[in-house]
């Protein structure tokens, strides 16, 4: 079962981080992140408990601001009473869910002082730091560590088809109590030898052993016949499985001998293979995705919960029409909108779909969304930007380092062909 993860962040201090952050993410757990878009009407604090609760582990991304954000009043958003960041996190610590603080952008873990008292004990959390210099490195180690958070919760499964003797079991009670030898059908059990010096314990062990054997049976009796059932169920099932299969095998057969008898001798002969659909010379036959006779109704997006990504849309077999009332009915968020141009889903569906949705890229107000502030090289290729167009946004943004990460004065040179990149600057 795949675990879920959930995110808890502040836009305006971590929008950015905890987008590459989910996108990392969201290849291995189930993603819940972006629930601010709350229908009018709806419980507030239920759709935050609600989601908590489905998560296996909760990730609190803090920034530079986390802490210090404010409203239009000046007092910090943390200390009301609805602050999503702290309905969020507040749950996750009242239920005993596992708490992660996530650091990036050089922030620093806060004090417990710091915080209200029902995020107190956040301060006590071991925290992980998500830096630009080394975020492959560090999203590994954040993934190594929910998967052992994971694993360790999972209970233990006992396989009798594996361990039917249960001779595991055996070592196991031999390095607990070291006088206890495993249980053998073929080896009597014997009573317990009296040690000189001690008659109390050798007077005691025969009561114990009665108490807890129901009709004076000793245990390495019973042992020994829980594990003759065990010998003799795995041949009993397979030979009920051979049984079967060859029941069917008859069945089979019958129907197959009695629809060659009923066959008409002027059946009509069989098309050959260039007549047939999807041969040369003839179309192909529609999908049953495309014709839409075998998908059957995925339902208004409205029932869906928030979070969700492009890929769980399409795969749940939504329309790009139905993905893009799903993007702005939860306020538009960015795992939907990697390169922010305000055209979600692009790399997900088909870009038929998309060109018949907006019309050559152009949102429905008629206006080209303009690329958003703080971009990387491979969002703006990933949008189909030039790269004289990604030369020109890294002069807009000031040259950031970010987009040329050896400082040579030459951005993403790693990211779009090589040949361009020597084209464009031998000009």
């Amino acid at each position: 079962m795949v675990a879920s993860v959930f995110v808890s962040y502040r836009r305006d201090d971590s929008r950015h981080a905890a987008a590459r952050l989910g996108e990392r993410l969201n290849e291995r757990f189930r993603l819940f992140m972006d629930i601010d878009s709350i229908q009018p009407g709806s419980d507030f604090a239920a759709v935050v408990r609600e989601a908590v609760d489905q998560a296996d582990v909760v990730l609190a991304v803090i920034g530079p601001a986390w802490l210090t954000s404010a409203d239009e009043t000046g007092a910090r958003r943390i200390d009301k009473p609805r602050d999503w960041v702290a309905l969020e996190i507040g749950t996750a610590l009242g239920r005993g869910t596992a708490v992660i603080p996530v650091l990036v952008d050089g922030a620093r873990m806060p004090e417990q002082d710091e915080l209200p008292p029902a995020l107190a004990e956040l301060a006590t959390r071991q925290a992980i730091s998500l830096t630009h210099e080394s975020f492959a490195a560090d999203c590994t180690r954040l993934i190594k560590t929910l998967d052992g958070l994971v694993h360790a919760s999972a209970p233990e499964v006992v396989d009798l088809w594996v361990d039917p003797d249960h001779r595991d079991q055996d070592e196991v009670d031999m390095q607990a109590d070291p006088r206890a030898a495993p249980a053998r059908a073929d080896v009597p059990a014997t009573a317990p030898t009296a040690v000189r010096g001690a008659p109390e314990l050798a007077s005691r062990e025969p009561t114990l052993l009665r108490a807890g054997t129901p009709s004076g049976t000793s245990p390495a009796t019973q042992h020994a016949q829980t594990r003759s059932r065990s010998s003799w169920l795995i041949p009993a099932v397979a030979a009920g499985a051979v049984a079967l299969v060859f029941m069917m095998s008859l069945v089979l057969f019958d129907l197959f001998r009695g629809g060659a008898d009923s066959a008409s001798p002027a059946a009509p002969p069989v098309a050959s293979l260039g007549a047939l659909p999807g041969a040369s010379g003839g179309p192909a036959p529609a999908s049953p995705a495309a014709s839409g006779a075998a998908t059957p109704d995925p339902g208004p997006v409205s029932d869906l919960a928030p979070g969700l990504f492009c890929r769980d849309l399409i795969t749940r077999g939504f329309s790009y029409a139905a993905a893009v009332d799903y993007w702005r009915m939860h306020g538009e968020p960015n795992q939907m909108d990697a390169d922010r141009n305000g055209i979600p889903c692009e790399t997900v569906y088909s870009s038929s779909d998309v060109a018949a949705y907006w019309g050559d890229r152009v949102p429905a107000d008629g206006s080209v969304a303009a690329p958003a502030h703080g971009l990387f090289c491979r969002d703006l290729f990933a949008a189909g930007y030039s790269y004289g167009e990604a030369v020109d946004y890294w002069y807009s943004e000031g040259q950031p380092p970010r987009m040329d990460d050896d400082l040579n004065g030459i951005p993403c040179e790693t990211v779009y062909p090589p040949s361009v990149v020597t084209d464009y600057w031998s000009q």
